[in-house]
């Protein structure tokens, strides 16, 4: 499996952070998503092509992602914890994906961690 960690500060209270990452939401942010459909619980379909599932505690979620043949394809491991009125984020992201090279995998997940922090930003301050 490729795995790219990322560590970041996110200028965002902790609480509704989390809120996020437990959403369906955080699959736009590796995904190019047409649609996203309820499977059942903590479960979701993308792109009527993937299986999503969400896994979670008071101090991480997990999302594993799985292919029609039941094969894990990707899984994102987020770790939150406040820091004074910010966030910290540890990203961890592991795929089994043949195509991408590790490199510009991982440029792609850094770019939209940093369009993450600029939106959260902008809402910090209006």
């Amino acid at each position: 499996m490729k795995e790219i960690i990322i560590k970041t500060e996110l200028p965002y209270n902790y609480r509704k952070l989390k809120g996020f990452f437990i959403s369906p939401g955080i699959l736009r942010l590796f995904y190019d998503v047409k649609s996203i459909e309820v499977a059942g619980n903590l479960s979701y379909i993308i792109n009527n092509k993937y299986n999503a599932i969400l896994y979670f505690s008071n101090v991480d979620v997990v999302w594993e992602i799985y292919n029609k043949n039941s094969k894990l394809k990707d899984k994102i491991s987020v770790f939150l914890y406040p820091l004074n009125d910010n966030t910290m984020l540890n990203l961890n992201f592991q795929t089994n994906r043949i195509l991408p090279l590790k490199r510009t995998l991982e440029s792609e997940v850094k770019a939209e961690v940093e369009l993450l922090k600029s939106l959260l930003d902008a809402l910090r301050r209006f």
